[in-house]
């Protein structure tokens, strides 16, 4: 990775060549659609059919193998610091695919778990760490207006890519569409081996003005001792995941991720709960507008911000809405407390995507997002079962939402004050 960041390759393009691959990470996250639960809700009640599982066993399963894939984290941000996004996103997307496919020869709960566990592991885990380092090793003074676009284009993918799934499943076909999907997973991890850059040249960065960005002189002349340069990596590595820093970002971001995963599952019944069920489709696409917005605002922001205030307004939106439930009574209130969601989404969002490199620098991020990713994934497994668990003990959604305003409230208080890290 290093003789590729020290690299005298001239571009050839007239524009900095990250932004290609900010276009190429977008592509790569939404190609986990079938690794995440709104991608999997889209198949459920046909995989319950067709294999004959009921709702408690497939969740059982669900939940196992998003458990174990979190695990996927761990190894794939010591390959991409070590052997470049290039060749790690095109290894990851090229096993999604086969995993894809074999998800949909599943012919029973066994093979179903086995197949959904490495879906999970490289889709939701390890191809979301890949894609947002493929922009993290890019950019880091800028990084937020380029999180921001990346967002946007993401959201756009999802939106698309969910529609066109959602259409061509209604039939019951979902074996055809899922294996479909893989195969279009394997065609495009030649396209990353082709176009996907692990890190920009030294000419680039000169040339477009972002030397100040990565410090390129220090990495050039750290390449005479590599022992040296891994010792300092791990040194950083280990201060950086120890820092209050790292867990004030880290549990803040998971916390909304639990959130988030257990609202949309249960959104149309949670609605129902007040009366509104027939508003969830209303709702739901104000809350992707108002999200779009406040990525490319949010992204804008966290470029003349400080991450930490912006991610403790986040936050402090978040703990409000929570609180402001009980009185969602009328269409316009749903719809609108629907945007305020989508408005904290697109902020904690942006700041998941960009604050780990524009803190901790590009030396060890993909270790680094590694760790934060394995935080969001556990958080979202366990966001559903723990509202599911209070709606069930209490009757009703209250009691869990007046304590994710409670927690929510707490880290943006912490996030506020807390100290910048240094690194070094």
């Amino acid at each position: 990775m290093l003789k590729e960041l020290t690299s005298t390759h001239k571009p050839w393009l007239p524009f900095y060549y990250g932004w290609v691959n900010v276009v190429l990470a977008a592509v790569a996250m939404t190609a986990t659609l079938p690794a995440r639960t709104h991608g999997l809700g889209l198949i459920t009640e046909q995989i319950l059919a067709d294999l004959q599982i009921s709702p408690v066993d497939f969740s059982t399963i669900n939940l196992f193998a998003t458990l174990v894939g979190a695990s996927f984290c761990l190894g794939i941000g010591t390959a991409i610091d070590r052997i470049g996004t290039r060749a790690v996103s095109t290894v990851v997307i090229a096993l999604l695919g086969v995993s894809v496919c074999a998800m949909s020869q599943s012919q029973g709960p066994i093979t179903l778990l086995i197949t959904l566990t490495l879906t999970r592991g490289f889709g939701q885990s390890a191809l979301s760490i890949v894609s947002m380092s493929i922009v993290g090793k890019w950019f880091r003074r800028n990084v937020g207006a380029a999180m921001g676009v990346y967002a946007v284009l993401i959201a756009v993918g999802f939106i698309a890519a969910t529609l066109l799934t959602g259409k061509a499943v209604e039939g019951g076909q979902w074996r055809s569409v899922w294996n479909f999907i893989g195969l279009c997973l394997l065609a495009f991890s030649p396209v990353c081996l082709l176009l996907v850059r692990s890190a920009p040249s030294s000419v680039e960065l000169e040339r477009f003005k972002r030397t100040d960005e990565f410090s390129l002189s220090q990495v050039t002349n750290a390449t005479d001792d590599a022992t040296s340069v891994e010792t300092e990596g791990e040194s950083l590595f280990r201060r950086a995941i120890s820092s209050s820093t790292f867990w004030a970002f880290g549990l803040g971001t998971a916390l909304f991720n639990a959130l988030w995963s257990a609202i949309t599952l249960f959104y149309e019944s949670i609605l129902g709960e007040r009366g509104l069920a027939e508003h969830y489709v209303n709702a739901m696409a104000a809350l992707t507008g108002a999200g779009l917005v406040a990525n490319l605002v949010a992204g804008w922001l966290a470029n003349h911000w400080s991450l930490s205030r912006l991610l403790a307004v986040g936050l402090a939106l978040l703990s409000v809405l929570m609180l402001l439930y009980p009185f969602i009574d009328t269409p316009l209130a749903s719809i609108s407390h629907a945007a305020g969601m989508g408005v904290a989404g697109g902020i904690v969002t942006v700041i998941f995507f960009s604050a780990w490199g524009k803190i901790f620098g590009t030396t060890q991020l993909g270790r680094i997002q590694s760790s934060a990713q394995m935080l969001t994934v556990l958080a979202s497994a366990s966001g559903p079962l723990v509202l599911a668990s209070s709606r069930q003990f209490t009757g009703a959604s209250t009691c869990f939402f007046a304590l994710a305003s409670l927690l929510a409230f707490a880290l943006a208080i912490w996030l506020w004050f807390l100290k910048p890290f240094r690194c070094s």
